[in-house]
């Protein structure tokens, strides 16, 4: 996401961003202060329902004032949180059915870094899907140097933990606990929803992994977040290859219905689909109104949406494809009738 005040010669790039189109020349802006200045880049990992997008706004809140560009990654055909952060004025690179660190969609990723070079900016936040392994990161940053005039300097990688699962989940999913070995800040978040006993395991089991990681346990997120670049830290570069590949990436289903669904009914679908499912998420257009949805494996949130929903979609996540699919169709059948288009 960038400003709209910016060098008018970057409209061009402004609407290629934004489409994603392929770039094999280095982009350049004639301005010297574009060419001068280095864009710092803050890297958000974290496991599907962490936080991750809740702290990408507080970022993009506390951080208004300077320039600033995001890149959202996600699964799924529709980028659900793209279109959470996605503010009227601004411009947003999207990468989307796939991890930004898997063969599957990398070339798009690097698209998208070589056109946000363009841009007179001062920080760039990346938020990488729920099971991105981020250990490669560094040599993508090195491959395209010379396209973007070694333009990024890579400062911060923040990794968010949902406290209330994450030993569990650490012990199934590799990639969580590469994206704490390559963090330099760790946020145990969830606070609330965790007792001092697990705190203490979780401390231990961070140390265990990267011991040089600045630990901090927050609610929603919150933290100094000036803190971020005012003392900047150093990310962990252990040039590893990533296990992000085609063959390791999980199974996304899509949801959608131009029908104004009953509250209460896709409440019990829900309840009976979410504990199949990683993560569900997305928008539902109902009677009581238009509702954003956000579950992590039982645990189910759903509220007002910040914006007009025009209609019903949602993206179910998991390791397994056709006993989620089969899942999401009979709940379908039992509580919405079969309105829901699954794809």
């Amino acid at each position: 996401m960038v400003s709209s005040s910016m060098c008018p010669s970057f409209q061009t790039v402004k609407n290629c961003v934004k489409k994603l189109k392929n770039y094999s020349n280095t982009i350049t802006c004639n301005c010297d202060i574009a060419q001068s200045r280095k864009t710092k880049l803050c890297l958000l990992t974290g496991f599907l329902g962490a936080g991750k997008t809740t702290l990408l706004k507080e970022l993009m809140s506390s951080f208004h004032n300077r320039k600033i560009g995001v890149i959202v990654n996600d699964f799924g055909k529709v980028n659900i949180d793209y279109r959470l952060v996605e503010e009227v004025g601004l411009t947003m690179a999207e990468v989307s059915n796939g991890s930004i660190f898997c063969a599957c969609v990398k070339d798009k990723f690097v698209d998208s870094l070589i056109a946000m070079a363009a841009y007179d900016l001062e920080l760039l936040f990346i938020e990488a899907s729920g099971l991105a392994d981020p250990s490669n990161i560094q040599t993508i940053l090195d491959g395209i140097a010379r396209k973007t005039n070694e333009k990024y300097e890579y400062t911060t990688s923040i990794c968010v933990l949902d406290g209330e699962t994450f030993i569990k989940m650490s012990g199934i999913l590799p990639a969580l606990t590469r994206q704490v070995e390559n963090s330099s800040i760790v946020l145990v978040n969830k606070s609330d929803l965790f007792d001092l006993e697990t705190k203490v395991a979780l401390l231990q089991r961070i140390h265990q992994l990267n011991a040089e990681a600045e630990v901090i346990v927050t609610s929603y997120c919150k933290f100094d977040f000036e803190s971020i670049f005012k003392v900047p830290t150093v990310p962990v570069i252990l040039d590893q290859d990533t296990i992000n590949t085609p063959e390791t990436r999980p199974v996304t289903i899509a949801m959608e219905s131009a029908d104004v669904m009953d509250l209460e009914k896709v409440k019990d679908f829900l309840q009976e689909t979410t504990p199949s499912t990683y993560r569900l998420k997305g928008f539902i257009k109902t009677c009581d109104g238009d509702f954003e949805v956000s579950a992590v494996n039982q645990r189910i949130e759903i509220k007002v949406a910040e914006k007009a929903v025009t209609q019903t979609e949602l993206i179910a996540i998991s390791s397994v494809g056709i006993k989620l699919y089969n899942v999401l169709l009979k709940a379908s059948k039992t509580h919405l009738d079969e309105r829901l288009i699954i794809s």
